[in-house]
C-alpha cells in the first residue's frame, strides 16, 4: 500500500506562493490517503491528486487542511464515500470526483462541506442512492453529473436551501423522472383495482369454460375464448407486480430506478406484460378469422376452423409469442436500447428526444479569478427503440387493421343476409356470436389503438409525450380490455341464457294455460295416466 509519505520514485511537485500554496501529486501511483499525512499543512489551499490510483481515503485524512479551496480527486479508483470523508474541509469551494468508480455515498458524506461552491461528480458508477447523500451542500451553486438522480435530489429542500444548476452531463433517458413510479394516489388505486380484477375475473372465466368444456356447443369459442382469458390473466399479474413495486419502494422509487430496471423481478414483469399483450393480439386474430369464416362463408364447411385446429392454432400462438418474449428479455439483458426497458418495464415507444447534455467548465486563471460555465456537448436525439416500434405500432397496427375491416365485412353480409326472408336459424345465431366477438376486439381496439396513435406521433416528431404518460398508459389503457372482457362475454352469455330459460318458462306457461281452457270448454277433467290407457 503506498500513501503520500511513501512516494520515492516519482516527482512531486510542489509550488508555494505567497498566496496561494499549492501541492500537485498527479501522475503517481497513489493508492490510499491515511490520516494525517497533510498534518502541518493549515494554509494549503489547493490539493491535486488526480491520475492517481487512490482507492481509500481514510475519514479525517483532510481534517487539516481548513483553508483548501480546491480538491481534485478526478481519475482515480474511489468507490466508497463514507460519512465524514471531507471533516474539516470548511473552506472548500471546488470538488472534483471525475472518472471515478464511486458506487456508494453515504448519507450526510459532504455534509461537512458548508462553502462548497462547484461540485464535478461525473463518470460514476452509482448504485442505489442514499437520499441524504447530498445532505448539507448549502452553499452549492453548480454542480455537474452523469446521474440524473443526484439532480433530483438537488431539487429536495431537505439536501439545498438555494436554486442549484445542475448540469446533466450524459443523455438524459425520457423514463428518469424525480418520483415515485405512480406519480399519484388515483394510479396506486387503479393499478391495484385493474390488477385484481383482471386476476380474479379471467382466472373464474377461465375455471368455468375448462369446467364446462364438454358441454359447451361451439368448442372453437370456447377454446380461443380460454385463450384470450390466459393472456388476459398474465396482464393482471404484470399490473400487480409493477404497482407492488410502487408500494416497495414509495417516494424514494427514482433513486433505485436504474437497478429496477435491471432487476430480474422487472424482466419477469416485462416478460409477462408482453407475452399477455401479444398473444392476446394473436388470438383475437384468430377469433375474427373464424368468425369472418362462419358469416361469409356459410356454405362451405371444409373451409371453417375444426376443434383439432383450434387446439393447434392456439398453441401455435403461445409458443410463437412465448419465444419472442424469452429473445427480448435475452436480447435487453445485453443491449436495453433495443426495446427500452421503462420503469413499468414494457418498452412502449412513447418518446424519441433526449434533454440536451453539457459540462461545467472552469475557465479563468486559476490563482485570480474562477468562472464555472454550463456548455452543451450534446443535441443528438435519443436513438428509438427499433423493437418496440416494430412490434407496438408495426405488428399490432397490422393486426387490429386487418380484424378491423374483417369485421366490416362481417356486418356489410349480415346486413345482406338480413334482407332475405330465408336467413336460416344457424345464420342468425353465428351472426350473434360475431357481434359477441366484436364487442371483446372493441376493447383491445380502446386498449392498442391510443398507444399506436401515440406512438406513431411521437416517433414523428409532432409532439413531445411527457414521461409520467408511461404509468397513466399502463394503469389506464394497456390493461382495460384484461378488467373488462370478462365481464363483457361472461355477462353477455349469462344474460341470454336467462332470456332463454325465461322465455321456455313463458312457453311452457301458454302451453298449460291453453290447455286448461279447452278442458273448461269441452267440459272435460284432465284425465288421470291409468284412464288414459284405458
Amino acid at each position: 500500500m503506498i500513501n503520500v509519505h511513501e512516494i520515492k520514485s516519482t516527482v512531486v511537485v510542489i509550488v508555494v506562493h505567497v498566496f496561494f500554496p499549492i501541492r500537485a501529486l498527479f501522475h503517481n501511483q497513489i493508492r490510499s490517503i491515511q490520516k494525517g499525512v497533510f498534518d502541518g499543512l493549515q494554509k494549503l489551499q489547493f490539493l491535486y491528486l488526480q491520475s492517481n490510483n487512490i482507492s481509500d481515503i481514510e475519514v479525517g485524512a483532510f481534517s487539516e487542511l481548513g483553508d483548501l479551496q480546491i480538491l481534485n480527486l478526478s481519475s482515480n479508483s474511489i468507490k466508497y464515500l463514507r460519512s465524514g470523508i471531507f471533516s474539516g474541509l470548511s473552506s472548500l469551494q471546488y470538488l472534483l470526483l471525475t472518472d471515478n468508480s464511486i458506487h456508494v455515498i453515504d448519507g450526510h458524506a459532504f455534509g461537512s462541506l458548508k462553502s462548497l461552491k462547484y461540485l464535478f461528480f461525473l463518470g460514476t458508477e452509482l448504485g442505489p442512492v442514499n437520499p441524504d447523500a447530498l445532505a448539507g451542500l448549502n452553499s452549492l451553486e453548480k454542480m455537474s453529473t452523469s446521474d440524473n438522480r443526484l439532480c433530483c435530489l438537488l431539487n429536495d429542500k431537505k439536501n439545498v436551501s438555494l436554486n442549484v444548476t445542475c448540469a446533466t452531463t450524459s443523455q438524459t433517458s425520457p423514463l428518469d423522472t424525480c418520483s415515485r413510479l405512480y406519480p399519484n394516489l388515483a394510479l396506486r388505486f387503479a393499478g391495484w383495482i385493474m390488477g385484481l380484477l383482471a386476476l380474479c375475473g379471467n382466472g373464474a372465466v377461465l375455471f368455468i369454460r375448462l369446467r364446462d368444456r364438454k358441454k359447451q356447443k361451439n368448442k372453437v369459442q370456447n377454446t380461443m375464448i380460454s385463450s384470450l382469458a390466459l393472456a388476459d390473466i398474465l396482464m393482471g399479474l404484470y399490473m400487480i407486480i409493477i404497482t407492488s413495486a410502487d408500494l416497495r419502494y414509495g417516494d424514494g422509487f427514482y433513486l433505485r430506478a436504474p437497478q429496477w430496471r435491471d432487476s430480474h423481478m422487472c424482466r419477469f414483469a416485462g416478460f409477462l406484460g408482453f407475452l399477455s399483450s401479444e398473444a392476446s393480439v394473436l388470438t383475437l386474430t384468430l377469433i375474427t378469422v373464424d368468425r369472418f369464416i362462419c358469416i361469409v362463408f356459410p356454405f362451405r364447411p371444409e373451409l371453417k376452423i375444426q376443434h383439432k385446429g383450434s387446439m393447434i392454432l392456439v398453441g401455435s400462438v403461445w409458443v410463437f409469442t412465448i419465444l419472442l418474449s424469452l429473445g427480448l428479455v435475452i436480447i435487453t439483458s445485453y443491449k436495453p436500447d433495443v426495446y427500452g426497458l421503462s420503469d413499468v418495464c414494457l418498452g412502449l415507444p412513447l418518446h424519441v428526444e433526449a434533454v440536451d447534455t453539457g459540462v461545467l467548465e472552469i475557465t479563468g486563471d486559476f490563482f485570480f479569478e474562477y468562472q464555472v460555465n454550463y456548455k452543451i456537448t450534446d443535441v443528438s436525439s435519443r436513438p428509438p427503440w427499433l423493437f418496440s416500434i416494430i412490434i407496438f405500432i408495426g405488428f399490432n397496427l397490422v393486426s387490429f387493421a386487418f380484424i378491423l375491416i374483417c369485421y366490416i365485412m362481417i356486418f356489410i353480409e349480415s346486413s345482406k343476409a338480413s334482407e332475405k326472408a330465408h336467413k336460416s336459424k344457424s345464420n342468425k345465431q353465428e351472426t350473434k356470436l360475431a357481434v359477441r366477438m366484436a364487442l371483446l376486439v372493441a376493447t383491445d381496439l380502446a386498449c392498442w389503438m391510443p398507444v399506436i396513435i401515440m406512438g406513431i406521433i411521437s416517433q414523428s416528431g409532432a409532439v413531445t409525450l411527457p414521461p409520467s404518460l408511461y404509468a397513466w398508459t399502463v394503469i389506464l389503457i394497456v390493461p382495460i380490455n384484461s378488467s373488462i372482457n370478462p365481464f363483457l362475454y361472461t355477462f353477455i352469455v349469462h344474460i341470454d341464457a336467462m332470456k332463454k330459460k325465461r322465455k321456455k318458462m313463458e312457453s311452457k306457461e301458454k302451453r298449460v294455460g291453453l290447455q286448461q281452457v279447452q278442458n273448461k270448454q269441452t267440459g272435460n277433467q284432465p284425465s288421470a295416466p291409468t284412464d288414459a290407457t284405458d
